[in-house]
């Protein structure tokens, strides 16, 4: 777990606004494959400030949330406090107390990309598929790894997300600095670990789940005030959406 992540200035800047890229790139995606979820118990690990646990209950789940950093939970909590989410507090390689064979669905949206050995990866991805009932589904938002090759200098300014690392691709577990746009008040600087596609497949594989999707979404529903950010986004891959199955 990367250390701005559990103080209160790295908490508070990364919860100040939604990210431009996940708001019309990588939700539509994750949304399309969660599927319907309409009563289902859906899990969202490393909830953050809840943004995706608040839109998995709009459509209808019952959302358990799990974070690292009471930090954050105390944000996700007072942001809209009248909403029926359950929020625990957890590290995500171990999950005691969830009991097993409860979720029907389970989110990852960029949780992974804040990890920073395959080690915690695959213990993580263990106890997902642990606590999801048989057939149930998780689905996982990363980084695109090809795009965090793109240097800051060669992404358009005003960036939509840019990055300084890794090294190359194969340096697995190398740390990246991603500037991105938020949707009201400019870049918020996050750090971040690179894992290789086959990495993250290879965890996911492992820890049992059979893969039956994968997208590289383009930007969907851009409002025209941000269109010419997005240019890069319709010709470059930003991220990689996966889903498994529990069989």
């Amino acid at each position: 777990m990367v250390e701005w992540y559990l103080e209160q200035q790295g908490a508070e800047q990364y919860c100040r606004s939604p990210r431009l890229s996940n708001e019309y790139i990588a939700w539509p995606a994750v949304k399309d494959l969660c599927g319907d979820l309409s009563g289902k118990n859906v899990l969202d690990l490393g909830t953050a400030a809840a943004e995706t646990a608040k839109k998995l209950y709009a459509l209808g789940a019952h959302c358990t949330a799990i974070d690292i950093s009471p930090i954050m939970l105390d944000i996700a909590q007072k942001s809209i406090p009248t909403l029926d989410i359950t929020y625990l507090l957890r590290d995500c390689t171990n999950l005691h107390g969830v009991a097993d064979n409860q979720f029907d669905k389970a989110v990852l949206n960029f949780l992974l990309c804040d990890i920073n050995t395959k080690d915690k990866i695959s213990s993580i991805l263990q106890e997902t598929y642990r606590v999801l009932k048989p057939g149930g589904k998780a689905v996982f938002t990363i980084h695109h790894p090809l795009q965090c090759m793109l240097p800051v200098e060669e992404i358009k300014t005003p960036p939509l997300v840019s990055n300084m690392g890794p090294s190359n691709y194969f340096s697995s577990g190398d740390e990246v600095i991603r500037k991105i746009r938020t949707v009201k008040f400019g870049i918020a600087n996050v750090k971040n670990y690179h894992w290789t596609l086959e990495d993250y497949v290879t965890c996911f594989v492992d820890a049992g789940f059979l893969v039956d999707a994968i997208r590289e979404p383009k930007p969907k529903d851009v409002p025209c005030e941000f269109q010419k950010i997005f240019e890069l986004a319709y010709s470059l891959p930003f991220y990689v959406v996966v889903r498994g199955i529990k069989p």
